[in-house]
This record gives C-alpha cells, structure tokens and sequence, in this order.
C-alpha cells in the first residue's frame, strides 16, 4: 500500500508543480512578447525555475519509488530533498504573488493551502515508508531467519545428545 501511494502522491506534486512552472512560463511569454515589460517577463521566467525544479525532484522520486532495492534505499533522501524544494517553490509562490499580483491574499491563501496539503502529503509519505522501510524489513528478515537457525541447531544438539547418550537402567542418561 506504502508503494502505491508514495507514487500516486509523487503524480500529483509532480503534475501540480509542472503545471506552475508552464503557467509561469506562459506569463513570461506573455509580458515579453505583448510589451508589458521586459522586467517582469524576465522575473516571471525566473520563477518559473523553482517549481519545474520541484516537478523534476517529484519526478525522481517517482523513479526512485518504482526502482529496485538498492535504489531505494536512497528513497527518505530522495523523497525529503522533493518535498523541502516543493516547500520552497510555495513559499517563492506566496512571495512573488505578494509582490506582483494585485490579489496578493488570494495568491497567499492558495498557496498555503497547498502547503498544508504538501505537509499532509509528506507525513502520510514518511509514515508508510517508515512502516516498511526496506533496510528494516531486511534486517528484520535477516534476525527472523538467524533465529530461526539457532532454534533448529539447538534442537538438532539436543537429538543427537539424546540419541548418543545411552539409556542406563537407573534413568540416567537418554530418555
């Protein structure tokens, strides 16, 4: 269940960020090439870097979440550094939208709601990975399976001390 929805969380953000990376983009082109100003073109393409940055972070952890075992023992480093630069790419939104829209506080408040968002997503992320975490599944393997081992030497000591020990009249000795 953990796998399915580290990648349906990492489609979405991933989705949700490229898509305010190419709004941006098509703001920029729109001021550049409208002649509404070079400035604020330029500052439109900017900022379009940091969320096409967190859509490519999203997209790597998408990668990392389907890989193999060993890819994805990079996954809580992966899926942290996504998360901090959607975090970021938010707070640059909230920023620009208070410099540069005229409804700053409708920019502000769909910004923090995504971030409340984001911050859910990442704690629902972070508890399943922590739930199965691969290092501690195979060390749990790897304890589970050693003592399952000691308990069949233990046992196969314990028959063959039974079967070559005689048995002695008295009760001494084997059963």
């Amino acid at each position: 269940m953990s796998r399915s929805i580290q990648i349906s969380v990492s489609l979405f953000w991933m989705a949700f960020f490229a898509i305010g990376a190419s709004t941006r983009l098509l703001s920029a082109h729109n001021l550049l090439f409208e002649g509404d100003g070079v400035s604020a073109g330029v500052l439109q393409a900017v900022l379009a870097l940091v969320p096409a940055l967190a859509a490519a972070l999203f997209a790597w952890l998408l990668f990392t979440t389907l890989s193999t075992l060993e890819d994805a023992l990079a996954l809580p480093q992966v899926t942290d550094l996504a998360f901090g630069v959607g975090v970021l790419a938010l707070m640059v939104s909230i920023l620009a939208g208070a410099v540069t829209a005229t409804d700053a506080m409708d920019v502000a408040a769909a910004a923090l709601s995504a971030m409340a968002a984001l911050m859910a997503s990442y704690l629902a992320v972070r508890w399943f990975s922590v739930q199965n975490d691969p290092v501690e599944l195979a060390e749990t393997q790897d304890r589970e399976r050693a003592a399952r081992v000691l308990a069949l030497k233990a046992a196969h000591g314990t028959m063959v001390d039974r079967l070559a020990t005689p048995t002695v009249p008295n009760g001494r000795g084997g059963d």
